[in-house]
């Protein structure tokens, strides 16, 4: 299919000597134009939601983030709701080291999608990770 693409985001920041907080909102709006799918599914389809954050400098080498995102997605004739918490973890061990840590919990309840599983669906990952810089 060929789609077309309106993104839209509003991102609100505020900062003070350790700490970034975050305040947004965003929306895509998707057409399809052809008619590939043409009396099957719907062409315009589109996604909207909030996202909130804060990043803490807890140590020289330490940084805490914690986001909040939710969004709701009307598309393949059917509505996804979506709610994820990421909490993250850097350790800076050197100018060319770094550990990380992440867990994230995503919860979607998704309605009347066409080709698609529907109902309720959590995902819990743990993600750990080492970067080195040559």
């Amino acid at each position: 299919s060929v789609y077309r693409y309106r993104d839209y985001e509003f991102t609100a920041t505020h900062s003070t000597e350790r700490t970034i907080y975050n305040l947004g909102a965003f929306a895509t709006l998707r057409d399809r134009l052809n008619n590939l799918f043409a009396g099957l599914i719907d062409p315009h389809e589109k996604t909207y939601g909030i996202r909130a954050g804060v990043s803490h400098r807890l140590r020289r080498d330490l940084t805490g983030n914690i986001e909040f995102t939710a969004s709701k997605a009307d598309e393949f004739n059917g509505n996804d709701r979506i709610l994820e918490v990421d909490v993250r973890l850097n350790y800076l061990a050197s100018q060319t080291l770094s550990f990380n840590a992440l867990a994230s919990v995503l919860q979607s309840r998704s309605d009347d999608l066409v080709g698609f599983s529907n109902g309720d669906q959590t995902d819990v990952r743990v993600t750990v990770g080492v970067t080195k810089s040559f």
